[in-house]
């Protein structure tokens, strides 16, 4: 009888963290400060400055900015930005 008694609870317990495995966690938690549009655009910015090497941000001077794979910054061009 005594063994029943701890048998059930054990199973339920079991179950339950079974069951929460398979839940899915939040993307937020996930993602890097600068991709998690939950913050606003200055942490966001602050974040994405924090992670690059000094070689990283002198890359991002000038007309032509070379791309930074690591961080998802892609190649962009802004010789023509304020034709208009």
């Amino acid at each position: 009888m005594k063994k029943m008694k701890f048998t059930k609870p054990l199973l339920m317990v079991i179950a339950s963290f079974t069951i929460l495995a398979f839940i899915p966690g939040s993307d937020n938690l996930k993602q890097p400060g600068y991709l998690n549009t939950a913050y606003s655009f200055e942490e966001r910015a602050a974040d994405l400055v924090s992670r690059m090497t000094l070689e990283e941000k002198q890359s991002l001077l000038g007309n032509s900015m070379t791309p930074v794979p690591r961080l998802g910054i892609n190649i962009y061009n802004v010789w023509g930005e304020a034709l208009h």
